[in-house]
């Protein structure tokens, strides 16, 4: 899978669950930084069962992210 791709997957993912955004900024500069320096931002515990999901999603190396969509969903 294209880190992108799996990029936008958590970032999706993470909005429907929560209903926010998992990073904010007043310029897309700001939340681009935040994605690559920020901690992946924590569900709340009624969706503690997604966190790994989002982890994954949204890791900060491509290389800790899903090769597969397949991968993505164990």
């Amino acid at each position: 899978m294209d880190a992108a791709i799996s990029t936008a997957l958590g970032v999706i993912a993470f909005e429907l669950l929560t209903g926010e955004k998992p990073f904010s900024g007043q310029t897309v500069f700001e939340i681009l930084e935040q994605h690559e320096k920020a901690a992946i931002p924590r569900l709340p515990e009624r969706l503690a069962a997604w966190q790994p999901l989002i982890d994954t999603l949204l890791a900060k190396l491509p290389a800790g992210r899903p090769a597969t969509a397949a991968t993505s969903s164990r």
